[in-house]
């Protein structure tokens, strides 16, 4: 067994790399991209719903809010599909 080469190890700053594809680099944290937008979204929207599912389980009984929430969560759903192009299947 050899003994290890002298010389810059990898931590040293002056050390070579060899450059990684595209897809193994890691963004700069400042890019935002429209995930990064949806995933800060879905974080507000899932933190807030507490808060709103306490207000209103104290302004309205509860099998009323599950239904008027079930009814607004299916009507958002079918806008969505509706919204989408229709899918052929090449199968």
């Amino acid at each position: 067994m050899g003994l290890p080469r002298p010389g810059p190890g990898p931590l040293h700053p002056k050390a070579k790399f060899r450059r990684l594809p595209q897809r193994w680099r890691v963004r700069r944290w400042l890019g935002f991209s429209s995930f990064d937008g949806l995933l800060l979204l879905m974080v507000l929207i899932w933190g807030a719903n507490y808060s709103v599912v306490k207000s209103a389980i104290s302004a309205m009984p509860p099998q009323a809010f599950n239904v008027m929430r079930m009814g607004v969560a299916s009507a958002v759903f079918a806008g969505a599909l509706l919204a989408r192009p229709a899918m052929k299947h090449t199968w």
